[in-house]
């Protein structure tokens, strides 16, 4: 768990880092979940490594430093634990991703409803790479 000094460092690399503006962004209805755990296993190599992991209400006093390839199997835990977004950063903050949950109007088979979505942001050229190999 980083100290409060090191969050504050945390939020500093991340609002210097340029993930608000590059960035690839692919949505999955909830039922069509697999979707999504296929493109994260793609990065397993990397989440298999130390990385930042934060959920977001908590992002401000709690950042864990710890290999984050448990999210594969659990970010749907995760993210009803924290009722929000959860956020990897590589070390370097040079790549990352976010995965968020929340409702919207979807058009699948044929009408329009309003679903649960996964979303999934990738960040970084290494990891946006990876994820848009398997696109």
């Amino acid at each position: 768990v980083l100290t409060i000094e090191q969050i504050d460092q945390h939020q500093i690399e991340l609002n210097g880092s340029d993930f608000d503006f590059n960035y690839l962004k692919v949505s999955f209805p909830a039922s069509k979940v697999d979707g999504l755990v296929k493109l994260l296993l793609t990065v397993k190599d990397k989440l298999s490594q130390t990385n930042y992991f934060a959920l977001s209400y908590s992002s401000d006093i709690a950042v864990l430093s710890t290999k984050t390839d448990f999210i594969i199997k659990k970010f749907e835990d995760l993210i009803k634990l924290d009722n929000g977004i959860i956020t990897v950063y590589d070390e370097n903050y040079k790549n990352g991703l976010r995965i968020n949950h929340y409702r919207e109007y979807w058009y699948l088979d044929n009408k329009a409803d309003l679903i649960p979505i996964y979303e999934l942001r990738v960040f970084g050229k290494q990891w946006i790479k990876l994820i848009n190999e398997q696109l």
